[in-house]
Order: C-alpha cells, then structure tokens, then sequence
C-alpha cells in the first residue's frame, strides 16, 4: 500500500526528531505543525536539495535555532527517495 505524502514526511521527521523531543517523551504529533508545513509545500519542490532548503526553513521558522543544510538534506533524501518508489 502507497503512502501519502503525509505519512512519508511524518515517518522520516520523527526518525529524524531533530530536536530531541519525542526521544525525550514529548507526543507522538508533537512535529506536526512542521510536517503539515512541509507537505503544503511539496508541489513547489523539484529536487532533494529544494527540498532540503524548504525542511531547514521550515524548523528554523518553527524552533527559532538554526539547522545545517547536510542534516536536512539527509532527511530530504529519505523523504524524496519515497516519493520516487
């Protein structure tokens, strides 16, 4: 069964759980916010590295703390390589 793009973004964003809070107990809709973010955006995004700028904007907007391009093009690459399947 395919998934949808909610589900593919949802998944790799808390494995990625870039600031720590579902490791730390925090609920499992906590990223929420900023994968509905990413996901509204997706039809804009042509490549990995497109990608990868929309999450790094996304969590800055959201957390105020910068994140590196390379640990969010991971995550886009991950995300983008479900999309490909």
């Amino acid at each position: 069964m395919k998934l949808l793009p909610y589900e593919i973004v949802k998944i790799e964003i808390d494995k990625w759980d870039p600031m720590g809070l579902l490791s730390g107990g925090a609920p499992d809709d906590e990223y929420d916010p900023e994968i509905k973010n990413i996901v509204n955006e997706l039809k804009s995004v042509n490549t990995e590295q497109e990608l990868a700028i929309l999450t790094k904007n996304v969590f800055e907007k959201w957390f105020g703390e910068e994140f590196s391009f390379e640990s969010c093009l991971t995550i886009a690459k991950n995300i983008w390589g479900q999309f490909q399947k």
